[in-house]
């Protein structure tokens, strides 16, 4: 059975001047909590879509922020410095988009 693992980490999202912004821990099982310096916090899951690829599908719920919501969308890791340290993610909830990239 293919499971999650690979995301099992604590993610950083940073600022264009490497301050960080987001951080998201991400269990094996695929739950994640996070919380921005925004004060927007996430809480969701991760699954897998292909394996061969590092594809996954996520669902999130994002409170206590302007843009509070039910998003969903993709994820991939990626190799940046490291193996698979490189978290790329795509969501949206119809209305607003977020893109977001995370190093382990």
């Amino acid at each position: 059975m293919v499971n999650t693992n690979l995301l099992d980490s604590v993610w950083t999202g940073f600022d264009d001047l490497s301050n960080p912004e987001v951080t998201f821990t991400v269990l094996a099982d695929g739950s994640f909590s996070g919380q921005n310096t925004n004060g927007c916090v996430s809480a969701g899951q991760f699954t897998v879509i292909d394996p061969l690829y590092n594809l996954y599908s996520i669902q999130s719920e994002i409170t206590n922020c302007p843009i509070a919501g039910s998003y969903s969308g993709f994820a991939f890791v990626a190799d940046f410095v490291a193996v698979n340290d490189l978290l790329a993610i795509s969501i949206d909830d119809g209305v607003n988009t977020i893109l977001a990239i995370l190093e382990r």
